[in-house]
């Protein structure tokens, strides 16, 4: 950052440094903040957009709902501990491609910090932001979808990450309706009420992220099942854009989070990060 006479490596180590130890950053040195609107659009933007490709048999719909909200979970945390956690949750979940009808702990200590890990920036290769969406619609994704009911509901399983539920597989009736069924349900299993389409099955509820998920394809005899949310490419496109450079958009610090409102000229200095560009005081 010509600014400070840093390069963007060093400012992002040094501020995450301060996040770490709890103190603010110099104030005689310039602190880039990201406008909230912008960077929810080109998450959703990025994930929407036709270079990204989905997994086989994953529904895209899905991927853009999880990648906004698990965006927003992250962006929201107020200390590095919660920041670290929450971002090596999404990412073992993004990379996990089948998960068990069973009760099982993840130990998310073991985890590599994503928030820490510096790769080096070059400018020229990062991919560019479909920035063109609307601000319209971006809010019809994040309606909170509650928590499951317990009507209709037979048996229940839970992964934990330090005594910590953070995902929830019920047995209940599904909701099929809406869904992008691609032919994998068999028709023979689907039961129709006023006009509304069930089956009887698994549903996989994410508490942190608000939202549920319906498993279309039937576990297997293992009780395996693939998981409707496996994106390792979400999960790069986070770790490379997004977590290394938290500290410098969301609400770690304390003078970037009382602002009333954030500058919206800084997008571009991510993306342009070596670029010289006019801040507005």
């Amino acid at each position: 950052m010509e600014y400070n006479g840093e390069t963007p490596n060093e400012y992002l180590q040094r501020l995450m440094e301060n996040v770490i130890s709890g103190n603010e950053p110099d104030p005689q040195k310039v602190v880039v903040s990201w406008c909230y609107g912008h960077c929810i659009r080109a998450v959703r933007g990025h994930v929407r957009s036709g270079n990204f490709r989905c997994q086989p048999n994953i529904d895209k719909k899905n991927i853009i709902n999880a990648a906004m909200r698990m965006w927003c979970h992250v962006q929201s945390r107020t200390n590095f501990a919660e920041a670290d956690k929450g971002t090596k949750c999404w990412n073992w979940l993004l990379n996990r491609l089948y998960l068990n009808l069973a009760n099982s702990n993840i130990d998310l200590n073991a985890a590599e910090s994503l928030l820490t890990k510096r790769p080096n920036m070059d400018v020229d290769s990062l991919p560019a932001n479909e920035l063109q969406i609307e601000a319209s619609g971006v809010d019809f994704w994040l309606v909170d979808e509650g928590q499951a009911s317990n009507d209709g509901v037979s048996r229940e399983w839970h992964y934990t990450a330090n005594g910590e539920i953070i995902l929830q597989i019920i047995e209940t009736s599904i909701d099929i309706t809406d869904s992008n069924r691609n032919n994998l349900i068999n028709n023979d299993l689907i039961i129709t009420i006023n006009n509304r389409h069930y089956i009887n099955g698994h549903v996989l509820v994410i508490p942190g992220l608000r939202m549920r998920v319906p498993i279309l394809i039937s576990p297997d005899i293992n009780g395996r099942f693939l998981n409707p949310l496996y994106s390792p490419e979400l999960a790069r496109y986070f770790s490379r854009q997004w977590w290394s450079c938290i500290v410098i958009w969301s609400n770690l610090i304390k003078r970037i989070a009382e602002r009333e409102r954030r500058t919206t000229a800084t997008i571009e200095v991510h993306h342009k990060i070596l670029k010289t560009m006019d801040i507005a005081k």
